[in-house]
């Protein structure tokens, strides 16, 4: 299976490049692949979901917005995402639902931990094949 995000090298922090054939699809992807770095995913069941609603002065804007709100979903909740759908999508405005369980360390292994999202040469571009994105995380 081709995977939809790579990693980018970037001193001391963590970059990825996430693609998708349409901007939800990479919004979704790129939900995914902030838990797909930091756990092992095979373990998670999808038994509470949060739902998100997120704004942004532009599309890059609410791309770090909205990647900063998934990422709080490990810091401030404890949850581990396995599921994105995004329900609404604009330049400006987003309606997600994410969905996993809570971490626990007797069942869940976990790889590594993102502090933080940046600005940091984030960018939302459309591609021939679709759209692709760009984040630098603080690990």
């Amino acid at each position: 299976m081709k995977s939809y995000w790579r990693l980018l090298d970037h001193t001391a922090d963590l970059g990825i490049e996430v693609e998708g054939a349409s901007l939800e699809e990479l919004f979704s992807h790129a939900g995914q692949a902030v838990f797909e770095l930091m756990a092992e995913l095979d373990k998670v069941e999808t038994l509470v979901s949060r739902d998100l609603t997120i704004e942004g002065s532009d599309l890059a804007d609410l791309w770090v917005n909205y990647l900063r709100e998934v990422l709080y979903l490990w810091s401030g909740e404890g949850l581990l995402i396995k599921k994105v759908n995004i329900r609404q999508l604009t330049d400006t405005s987003l309606e997600a639902t994410l969905s996993g369980e809570p971490y626990d360390s007797r069942k869940h292994d976990l790889n590594m931990e993102i502090k933080a999202v940046t600005y940091h040469q984030a960018e939302v571009v459309r591609t021939k094949e679709g759209w692709k994105g760009r984040v630098i995380f603080d690990v």
